[in-house]
């Protein structure tokens, strides 16, 4: 009986260690693409619409550079958390996607209600008042710029290919200043 306990919490412990990044304590890459394709295809059957936000820390870089990499690993799961928090309803998901980039899963959301979701995470981070003097946004803050698309998975749009059009949304996001968030439709 006590081996069969040990096993299952060397198990739950295994399961977390495969699905949660390790340093921000939010899903990871690995776990975003199965959840992500499991949503694409729910949703596609369902015809319900589904949204996707990547999500990039505005000048990460200098931000490391200012004030060292273990200010910023603290930077990263204090913003990873501000994301967390943005996926409240039932199946959205958070996930770390690579460096300072994070994205979120909205499945059933379409893009008014995904452009509320971004409002309010980009409003809680601001509350968070994270200095970042390398960047003259926002008064010096820590800031983001989002990339959004929205719409109803089918046959003519590929997960991969939503998600190409958040990068290019993201980089629209970038390009055109920083700390806003950028819109496509798939």
């Amino acid at each position: 009986k006590k081996i069969e306990e040990e096993i299952k919490m060397l198990n739950k412990r295994l399961t977390h260690q495969v699905n949660i990044d390790e340093l921000t304590q939010i899903a990871n890459r690995r776990y975003f693409n199965l959840s992500a394709i499991q949503a694409w295809e729910q949703t596609a059957y369902d015809k319900k619409p589904l949204s996707l936000a990547l999500i990039d820390i505005d000048f990460f870089k200098k931000y490391n550079d200012c004030y060292g990499h273990l200010q910023g690993d603290t930077c990263l799961f204090q913003v990873a958390q501000v994301i967390d928090q943005a996926a409240e309803r039932e199946g959205d998901l958070a996930a770390r996607y690579g460096g300072e980039e994070f994205v979120l899963l909205l499945p059933t959301a379409d893009q008014s209600q995904a452009i509320a979701t971004v409002k309010t995470l980009q409003a809680e981070l601001a509350a968070l008042n994270l200095e970042h003097q390398w960047s003259d946004l926002q008064g010096g803050t820590v800031t983001l710029s989002v990339g959004l698309v929205s719409g109803i998975p089918n046959n003519s749009i590929s997960l991969e290919q939503a998600l190409s059009l958040a990068d290019k949304a993201l980089y629209d996001a970038k390009n055109t200043g920083r700390n806003r968030y950028s819109t496509l439709t798939f």
